[in-house]
């Protein structure tokens, strides 16, 4: 769950910093109030491109930051830690830090203050945000998705069959790998 945003220096944004409540929070405001740009910065967090890299940038700034903190789920727990990313709460803080370098605008993305790839945020965001219009949305069409649904609505026996049986195939696959490079190297 989205607990609070953080914008800085991002296009027409000095600064803004919205905490989120459990529940409906709604956004008003007059046309040209910022309200997509909000929204929009979300996808920008996430490697989207919602929002032009020229136009990222406050104008007269360097640099902007955008940052988010996340209360996360068992579900993406299990991802991030499948994925080799230990947190130790369940408390997580993503920033895009971009900045100008030599006429370029180049961005950083940190996950708990360490640097990771802007692939990886992507699948993470299609975890933590389901964008969706009125006719769309992108995460019901994730198989995976609706698979793990499934699977933690299920009983802890379940939940650990499945753990024990995605090791097992690991395990399979390390030794299928490790015959193969045998096989390779009695053939030189």
């Amino acid at each position: 769950m989205l607990k609070k945003l953080k914008l800085q220096n991002l296009a027409l944004i000095e600064i803004i910093e919205i905490n989120f409540k459990k529940g409906l929070n709604v956004f008003t405001g007059e046309s040209g109030s910022g309200k997509s740009l909000i929204l929009d910065s979300l996808n920008s967090l996430f490697g989207g491109t919602n929002i032009p890299l020229n136009h990222l940038i406050r104008p007269g700034k360097n640099e902007c930051l955008i940052q988010a903190v996340f209360e996360i789920t068992p579900f993406v727990r299990n991802f991030l830690l499948d994925n080799n990313q230990f947190i130790p709460n369940n408390k997580l803080i993503i920033s895009r830090n971009s900045f100008i370098k030599d006429s370029k605008v180049v961005s950083k993305f940190t996950l708990n203050n360490k640097a990771v790839k802007k692939k990886f945020l992507s699948e993470l965001g299609s975890l933590l945000i389901d964008f969706a219009g009125q006719n769309d949305t992108f995460l019901f069409n994730s198989q995976a998705y609706l698979r793990n649904i499934l699977d933690e609505t299920g009983s802890k026996k379940l939940r650990d069959l499945k753990f024990n049986i995605q090791e097992t195939y690991k395990q399979l696959n390390d030794l299928r790998e490790n015959i193969e490079n045998k096989s390779d190297n009695t053939k030189k």
